[in-house]
């Protein structure tokens, strides 16, 4: 018998039979889950092909899916679409050349293939029609909306300005899975439709998700919630950028997660304007004169007098405040104890022995308060407050 295998059973006969079933179930187990890792690792990696499918459009994919022996999953409630990463980009070419996708809403070729003798009526639709495409196909091309869907309302033109009806348009998106669109990505959307169509505002552009998720802002274009929120983006920046300054600080030196800095600013957002007109009195310059003599008869008396124009120098000067200053600062910081090593017990080796945590002595907190002044432009002089703990 080969040496090797004799030695192995050898040591199988040294085993007691307790000893031999274990061992007997480690080795299934570690076959069984080799199996595994190698079923694993030889299934295929499935990506997306197709989403936001009608079950009627789905059936048929399948159907050409299954008649082509190519494997597939079924997701997002059977309306989305998975195949092998190898078969992707041929079947979404086959796909669509198949007609089983249709290539978005119609654009400018309704213009092109229109008929003869079209009214004004049908033109007019015709027209709404090749904007609501084109718009659709630019949405579209945005990487996380898989299609779109405009509708747009835009009245007769009225006699009187009073009587005119304003347009409004409605988006529905069909999102890709997993995909959401950011807040500037929708604020973009709704600039995009709203200056596509004349007399239309962004306060009347609707978009939904095919959720039925509102997405945009029923307050857009309104001056006064635009300005409301630019002035809250304002406080929040200098408040994170005030907090940023001193809690880097205290990291380095008290180390991370050592200290808690929290600053809440009040700005003055009002425009204030003052006109300021200064006189020199010293720079009177002589711009002309005038002499007036009288004599009466034959008489020596006679009576004179002098007319002089001066111009003085002046200067105006108009000051205008910046919106948004700092009128006043609340600054809180939360310092953690510091830790103290205590020394080793008897017998007792240093790393071994628990460390102590003790609160900052009032020096310790002043110096570190000076600190944070320092690094959020503490000024007292406005009426800044901070409190540390």
């Amino acid at each position: 018998m080969n040496p090797f295998f004799q030695n192995i059973a050898d040591f199988l006969r040294r085993l007691t039979l307790g000893q031999r079933v274990a061992l007997g179930g480690v080795l299934a187990g570690t076959l069984a889950l080799l199996i595994g890792v190698a079923m694993w690792a030889n299934q295929p990696d499935y990506v997306f092909l197709f989403g936001n499918l009608d079950p009627a459009t789905a059936g048929r994919m399948v159907e050409r899916l299954e008649a082509d022996g190519i494997p597939y999953e079924l997701r997002d409630q059977q309306s989305a679409i998975f195949v092998p990463r190898e078969y992707r980009d041929e079947l979404r070419v086959a796909l669509a050349a198949e007609g089983f996708v249709e290539d978005g809403p119609p654009g400018y070729e309704i213009i092109e293939n229109r008929p003869l003798g079209t009214t004004p009526e049908e033109w007019e639709v015709m027209r709404r029609r090749v904007l609501e495409g084109e718009l659709a196909r630019t949405i579209t091309g945005l990487r996380q909306v898989e299609s779109a869907r405009v509708h747009l309302v835009i009245p007769k033109r009225a006699a009187f300005r009073e009587a005119q009806q304003q347009p409004s348009a409605s988006v529905a998106l069909a999102l890709t899975s997993g995909a959401q669109l950011s807040p500037q990505q929708i604020e973009g959307i709704t600039a995009l439709i709203a200056s596509s169509v004349e007399g239309l505002t962004p306060s009347n552009v609707t978009i939904i998700d095919n959720r039925g998720n509102l997405l945009s802002n029923p307050d857009a274009g309104d001056p006064n919630m635009t300005a409301t929120s630019n002035q809250l983006k304002h406080q929040r920046e200098i408040e994170h950028l005030r907090a940023m300054d001193a809690q880097s600080m205290l990291d380095q030196v008290l180390g991370p997660g050592n200290a808690i800095v929290r600053v809440a600013a009040e700005l003055d957002f009002t425009e204030k304007v003052d006109q300021i007109r200064e006189i020199d009195p010293e720079s009177a310059t002589v711009i002309s004169e005038e002499r007036l003599q009288e004599e009466e008869g034959q008489a020596t008396a006679s009576y004179s007098q002098t007319v002089r124009n001066y111009d003085i120098s002046e200067k105006a000067t108009t000051v205008r405040n910046n919106r948004g200053q700092i009128k006043y600062l609340t600054v809180s910081v939360l310092l953690n104890y510091k830790r103290v090593a205590p020394a080793p017990q008897d017998g007792e080796a240093a790393e071994d022995a628990s460390p102590r945590y003790e609160p900052y002595t009032p020096a310790e907190l002043a110096s570190y308060e000076e600190l944070v002044k320092n690094a959020v432009a503490f000024n007292p002089d406005r009426g800044d407050r901070i409190t540390i703990t």
